[in-house]
């Protein structure tokens, strides 16, 4: 995975986007409003209708530099809508390259092919479908909401476009891929246990805590917020939607994820290995992270642009890619 990354930013001079590709891959029906990115289709940003956004995950990219380049040309210029599950969609394929043999199979979830690493966005947990080519500061929202955004600061996000040099933090300070655990169950029904993902406090990193009991699950109000495992991590490769694909450093590796699908989440890389969590920097090198690394204070208060030191101690600052941290990977 971290060569492929490597690799698409050797050829390409960036590396791939978190989330993004044409607009016939959104998962909503093409010629409806496509409401799962900001700006929305149809705002106004600097006098031009902004186009929607794709929904194609990193891994599309990156099919080419893990030995799947048929896959990748089977999606093709324009491919269908994400939520074409038909035999033939190539949305279906089960990759090895990307399916961790600690995780137990969970075919019963879907038809939709699966996965077990997932992209950083570093430590933020709302603005997740925020597009990083638009300053939201210049958009005027047709809703009439105010939008608030942190700008990027891990190495991928909706279109994003990140180059070598713009990681000033250091490409070996910086995380890049983490691993994620499919949710228990039976079916769409998870379990609540570990790997369970409710949609209760994604974007207050605190209470998200607070609510996790670890090998006991979910308590209180969370616990009757746990989603539905096709909704989780790790369970629809092609999905660039962050509560798929994504994670971000705020609480320590292996507990809960308090995902909501697409703006906001707080999600931490999970593995079944005991104690912590493989990881792959920028330069390509991986490491094995405790769950036991300094995370500074879940309650502080969100860094408040690109460039703000991390408050979510060592494990944050590893998320930043300008944080101005001098922080190296354990």
């Amino acid at each position: 995975m971290a060569l492929a990354v490597l690799n698409h930013e050797s050829a390409k001079k960036v590396f791939p986007y978190g989330r993004g590709g044409p607009i016939s891959s959104n998962t909503y029906t093409p010629g409806s409003p496509y409401g799962d990115s900001r700006p929305a289709y149809g705002d106004t940003v600097d006098g031009v209708a902004y186009p929607g956004a794709g929904g194609l995950s990193a891994y599309v990219p990156l099919l080419p530099y893990l030995e799947e380049a048929s896959i990748y040309n089977k999606i093709g210029a324009t491919p269908v809508n994400l939520n074409d599950g038909s035999a033939t969609s190539p949305y279906v394929r089960n990759i090895p390259q990307i399916l961790c043999p600690s995780d137990p199979p969970t075919n019963d979830i879907s038809v939709y092919g699966q996965s077990n690493y997932v992209f950083s966005y570093g430590d933020k947990c709302d603005g997740l479908a925020d597009d990083a080519t638009v300053s939201l500061t210049a958009v005027n929202s047709n809703s009439g909401n105010a939008l608030k955004t942190m700008g990027q600061r891990g190495l991928f996000g909706l279109n994003s476009v990140t180059r070598i040099r713009q990681i000033t933090d250091g490409l070996s300070s910086t995380i890049a891929i983490s691993e994620c655990t499919r949710p228990t169950g039976s079916g769409n029904t998870a379990t609540n246990g570990a790997d369970a993902n409710t949609n209760w406090n994604t974007n207050n990193p605190s209470n998200c805590k607070a609510s996790y009991m670890g090998g006991g699950g979910w308590s209180g109000s969370a616990a009757t917020a746990i989603i539905s495992r096709d909704r989780s991590m790790g369970t629809k490769w092609a999905s660039g939607r962050f509560g798929y694909a994504g994670f971000n450093t705020i609480l320590q590796p292996n507990y809960g994820a308090c995902n909501a699908y697409t703006f906001t989440g707080t999600q931490p890389p999970r593995s079944r290995h005991g104690g912590g969590v493989l990881s792959a920097f920028a330069d390509g090198s991986v490491t094995f992270i405790s769950e036991n690394i300094d995370a500074g204070n879940p309650a502080a208060s969100w860094p408040a642009t690109p460039t703000s030191p991390s408050p979510y101690g060592v494990w944050g600052q590893l998320g930043t890619m300008t944080g101005g941290e001098s922080v190296r990977q354990p």
